[in-house]
């Protein structure tokens, strides 16, 4: 594995998958979306699917998904080991 042999071990292992454990479940389960509200001037757009707000962001020419569907603050309370570090 070489350079990313640490990514690979058990404790690597074990945080993804109680990342995806919380995260796939809180997303939506269809793609029909109940209304939008796209901001072109600031590149934020908030759609409501499911009657959850998804949060996106335009960076460059794509969107993306801004957030972890709520999932993110549930993350941060019950595993704060996993919460991502700042350069602030």
């Amino acid at each position: 594995m070489g350079t990313f042999n640490a990514l690979c071990g058990a404790t690597r292992i074990d945080e993804s998958n109680i990342w995806s454990a919380l995260i796939e479940p809180a997303g939506p389960s269809t793609a029909q979306v109940d209304s939008s509200n796209i901001n072109e001037a600031d590149g934020s757009a908030v759609l409501v699917v499911q009657g959850k707000k998804v949060y996106f962001l335009r960076e460059g020419g794509n969107w993306k998904i801004d957030g972890l569907f709520g999932a993110d603050d549930e993350l941060e309370a019950n595993y704060p080991q996993l919460k991502p570090e700042t350069n602030h």
